[in-house]
């Protein structure tokens, strides 16, 4: 906005408009300053060889940016724009939609290489492919999460996400690893499977308590600069208690699944390999 051409026509007239100070009280321009009036160089802004005009706004304290950018997506199509203009919304969108590809990729080769190493440990395809499943329900958390406290997703809340791939498996090893062992102390599945989810109960609630309380703080911090880090606090602590849950629940009816399946794979197999001499035998 500006004021009309006849309020601005010279200096003395600028000098004249009325603002008014914190106490309220209205002041002329020209009792707190002076009004020069100067000629500076002309200058053509240019962006992959064309001209260019950038028009830019200050995002308030409590909004949020995807939000501003659908309004103005949504003021800018009702605009009549002649076909020789052409508008980008970029800037600090941009920025962060590039920052969310990148992201994105990388919990996704993160996703990839946590079942990598969990294979070569376990010996396994089976048993890592049952642990990830804590994963989605961590990123179920995180949504639920941000919407019970009307928190953005942004930056971030995305890194915290990206830690939460790291943390939430370990819960699922830790009771793997131990149900795997009591098996080959020679225990049912059944058996094996109460066994290591009441021997590992405890420490799964240690380290997952340990890790959110350690959050709590830094998700409710209300000092200078806090807003930046409440979202990735709020991710981890919301993802962990969610994805803890399912494991305790989760995880051992799938590892009770694809242990009794596997072992009558195992059983056909045997009983396969053994029937093939009898046969052989009887023909001669």
């Amino acid at each position: 906005m500006r004021y009309a051409p006849e309020f601005r026509e010279d200096t003395r007239a600028i000098e004249h408009i009325l603002i008014y100070n914190n106490q309220g009280k209205g002041i002329r321009v020209g009792d707190v300053g002076k009004v020069v009036e100067s000629f500076t160089p002309p200058t053509i802004v240019r962006k992959d060889r064309e001209r260019m005009v950038k028009v830019s706004c200050v995002v308030g304290k409590d909004g949020v940016l995807s939000d501003i950018v659908a309004a103005a997506q949504n003021e800018l199509d009702q605009m009549e724009i002649p076909n020789t203009l052409d508008y980008k919304i970029a800037g600090t969108w941009e920025d962060q939609q590039d920052a969310f590809k990148d992201i994105i990729t990388l919990m996704l080769l993160i996703v990839m290489l946590v079942y990598v190493v969990m294979a070569a440990q376990f010996e396994s395809f089976t048993y890592p492919f049952v642990i990830m499943f804590s994963i989605p329900f961590a990123l179920t958390g995180v949504f639920i999460g941000l919407a019970v406290t009307n928190t953005a997703l942004g930056i971030m809340a995305l890194i915290g996400a990206m830690m939460l791939i790291g943390i939430v498996v370990k819960n699922g090893i830790v009771l793997v690893d131990y149900t795997s062992l009591c098996r080959e102390r020679g225990m049912s599945i059944k058996e094996a499977v109460v066994t290591g989810g009441r021997s590992r109960l405890r420490p799964i609630l240690m380290t997952t308590l340990t890790t959110v309380l350690g959050m709590i703080p830094l998700a409710l911090d209300k000092g200078e600069g806090a807003e930046m880090w409440n979202s990735m606090g709020m991710v981890v602590a919301w993802g962990l208690s969610v994805s803890t849950l399912v494991t305790l629940m989760l995880i051992p009816i799938l590892y009770s699944l694809f242990a009794d399946f596997g072992a009558r794979r195992k059983a056909r197999k045997t009983a396969k390999a053994e029937l093939q001499p009898m046969t052989i035998s009887n023909e001669e």
